[in-house]
């Protein structure tokens, strides 16, 4: 359930600045380990560090224009995951 670096990183390069629907970057991902629910988190991720908008109710994603790097660790969501990930082992 919890995504990794490299595959937020191929969700977020299918986004562009005109939108795409998350089914359609959903249908469009290389990597067979992810999952709806990845897509979700991740596409959560990246719109809490401020790199996309996340429209949930038309589900979909628009990429923002970036003016410095951010840390996918400092995700609310990704930290959150991984808190119940520790508690739960």
């Amino acid at each position: 359930m919890l995504p990794v670096r490299d595959e937020v990183k191929e969700i977020y390069l299918k986004i562009n600045k005109n939108g795409i629907s998350f089914d359609s970057i959903f249908s469009s991902l290389s990597n067979g380990n992810i999952n709806y629910c990845k897509l979700l988190v991740a596409i959560q991720a990246l719109a809490e560090l401020k790199l996309i908008q996340a429209d949930y109710a038309c589900s979909k994603a628009v990429r923002l224009n970036v003016t410095e790097k951010v840390n996918l660790d400092n995700a609310p969501v990704l930290i959150s995951l991984k808190e119940k990930q520790t508690i739960n082992v």
